[in-house]
């Protein structure tokens, strides 16, 4: 017969385990996501530098149009001084 303190250790320890193990699938869940995300970003910034240098004047015209409308966000939520 098992004793109180021997049921609770047990117990614990199974715990113990499980907490580990959902740790550790929730590690090797956040990897795989920064990997895909690496990826993607390595991706995209190869597909940005290939049409650049395919069209170099509409890439200067959109980062052109971007400056602009990032200026005109900056401007219109900075608040007044009055």
């Amino acid at each position: 017969m098992r004793t109180i303190g021997e049921n609770a250790t047990l117990s614990i320890d199974k715990l113990t385990d499980t907490a580990q193990a959902v740790a550790r699938q929730g590690r090797d869940m956040a990897d795989t996501a920064i990997q895909q995300a690496r990826e993607t970003a390595a991706d995209m910034s190869y597909t940005m530098m290939k049409y650049t240098k395919k069209n170099p004047g509409k890439a200067l015209l959109i980062a052109a149009a971007s400056g602009a409308l990032l200026a005109a966000l900056v401007v219109g939520l900075t608040p007044s001084r009055d």
